[in-house]
């Protein structure tokens, strides 16, 4: 069992989003859906809106993390770290409840205006845009 469960839902986790936070989560979801524990999943998804807005952030913090890299002249493993978070929040954002109709509006604004580029910018993030 996952010790952190009762955390995932603030905003304090979400602030903090490491990339072996956001394989977790992912990760745990991907569990709780594939073994039918819904109570459990409902305790740890976000709601779509607050997660479409997280998914903007990590796609602008990506391209500025790649700016910095381009201008510095070299690789950065924080461009890499971001490419990553960004890619497991896409992941994520398979298993939400799209009840949520502004959120999930948003969320598909998000894909249709930036699809392109994050497919472009992040290739580990591919599979996400075949299954959305």
């Amino acid at each position: 069992m996952v010790s952190c469960e009762k955390n995932y839902n603030t905003e304090e986790f979400w602030r903090g989003l490491t990339p072996e936070k956001a394989f977790l989560v992912r990760v745990f979801v991907d569990h709780c859906v594939s073994t039918k524990e819904n109570a459990r999943l409902e305790k740890v998804l976000p709601v779509v809106t607050a997660h479409a807005f997280r998914i903007q952030d990590a796609y602008n913090s990506l391209l500025d993390s790649q700016t910095a890299a381009e201008e510095a002249g070299g690789d950065d493993e924080v461009a890499d770290d971001r490419e990553f978070i960004l890619a497991e929040l896409l992941r994520l954002a398979l298993n939400l409840d799209y009840a949520d109709e502004i959120g999930r509006r948003r969320l598909e604004q998000f894909v249709r205006t930036c699809g392109i580029s994050v497919r472009v910018l992040c290739p580990s993030a591919e599979q996400c845009w075949q299954d959305i």
